[in-house]
């Protein structure tokens, strides 16, 4: 957009997202002569005003906020919108191809370490506008944030609700490791729907072919389930008091609950990979009404969730090309370039 300042023009530029408000203005005489377009941040600008450029504004900023964008759109509607040769949301796919080369791969901390908000939050805007960045361009922990954020803004977790309690009731379970692998093996192929199940395979067998070069990114099975644990699989929120799993049903309520200090680990870099670990949630975030022995349940409910939830996540990236083998699913192997790359 171009304005004339006491004689000089002035040229701005900003994505139609940005803007928040377009608004005809009147002078003194009370007769419209400039319109004022307002950014999401608040700040105001002033245009001469022109009944073809207002209108052509006002029905951008409409048609802006009527088509569907990428970010907070569900798996299905992406995937069916896209009509892409794989059923997989395009801003996954283009994300994952920068980041499965051999140089950002032996990024350290890789997902661990975090980029700058504000690029990610100016990515967004951009994909939501249906420009593509080259990412070979941008910061590779801002890549990973976007890819994060992207997982986090889904309607519903990738791994699903319903899968969730599962992962709890399997961590109580006394079986072998091979018993427990053919278990999730079972529930990720017959409790997945199909375009979940697809994604599930192509962004956990990237995460597998990562942890190959952990060597130098420092990041390990382990670390990737402490990261990406609690945005793959989530408890659905009720309003009622959540169903005990098998281990808190049969632990008396003793001295033995979980401490409620709050402890967060962070993996710095060494000469081998660091173990991230969970961060409990602590008694702070249970309502003050209720009581210091509903607090403290609350509290180690959440961390044998947690705990549930992250070693899922681990064996399902650790083991990925196992669990994720099956013949008969339709899109079987959709990441085998990662297979290759992994085994080389």
């Amino acid at each position: 957009y171009q304005r004339r300042v006491r004689g000089s023009e002035t040229t701005m530029s900003f994505p139609i997202t940005d803007v928040k408000a377009v608004e005809k203005q009147k002078n003194n005489e009370g007769v419209i002569s400039y319109f004022t377009l307002t950014a999401r941040s608040g700040q105001a600008y002033t245009f001469e005003y022109s009944e073809e450029c207002h209108s052509l504004l006002t029905f951008l900023l409409e048609y802006s906020r009527s088509r569907p964008l990428v970010f907070g759109e569900s798996l299905i509607l992406s995937i069916k919108r896209e009509k892409q040769a794989l059923p997989i949301p395009l801003v996954i796919q283009k994300i994952i191809d920068y980041l499965a080369t051999p140089a950002v791969l032996k990024t350290e901390g890789l997902f661990r370490l975090s980029g700058e908000k504000s690029s990610i939050d100016n990515l967004v805007h951009t994909i939501n506008d249906g420009i593509w960045p080259d990412f070979s361009d941008v910061n590779p922990h801002t890549v990973t944030g976007l890819l994060k954020k992207y997982l986090r803004d889904l309607p519903a977790p990738l791994l699903t609700y319903e899968l969730t309690s599962c992962f709890v009731v399997l961590r109580d379970i006394n079986m072998t490791e091979k018993e427990k692998l053919l278990k999730l093996k079972n529930l990720v192929e017959n409790m997945l729907p199909e375009p979940n199940y697809c994604v599930s395979d192509y962004l956990l067998g990237f995460l597998f072919l990562l942890t190959r070069f952990e060597s130098s990114n420092k990041m390990t099975a382990q670390n990737l389930g402490v990261i990406f644990g609690p945005i793959l699989i989530q408890a659905e929120e009720k309003d009622e008091d959540p169903p005990l799993s098998k281990t808190e049903s049969t632990k008396p309520n003793s001295s033995s609950s979980t401490s409620t200090s709050t402890s967060t680990t962070t993996a710095t870099p060494s000469a081998a990979p660091s173990t991230l670990q969970p961060t409990p949630v602590t008694s702070s975030s249970a309502p003050h009404t209720a009581s210091a022995s509903q607090a403290l349940s609350n509290n180690h409910h959440s961390l044998v969730m947690n705990q549930a939830v992250v070693e899922a996540t681990t064996l399902l990236i650790k083991n990925h090309t196992f669990i994720f083998d099956n013949p008969n699913k339709k899109y079987v192997g959709v990441c085998k370039e990662f297979k290759k790359l992994a085994d080389k």
